[in-house]
């Protein structure tokens, strides 16, 4: 694990879950069924949540 501490990672992944489900209340209902911290909050556990399967996978 020291070797993590010294490399340089990139994670790019649901760029367009605000654009996509949270700023378009006409086709997704996350923004009226989260405040906006709620949603970010859910985001970054799901986002924890891949990085550890992607990390125990590699």
């Amino acid at each position: 694990m020291d070797y993590l501490s010294k490399c340089i990672y990139i994670v790019g992944m649901g760029n367009n879950d605000y654009i996509n489900n949270y700023l378009m209340p006409q086709f997704y209902p996350s923004s009226h069924l989260y405040k906006p911290e709620k949603y970010a909050t859910i985001l970054m556990q799901q986002y924890s949540k891949q990085l550890k399967v992607r990390t125990n996978h590699e």
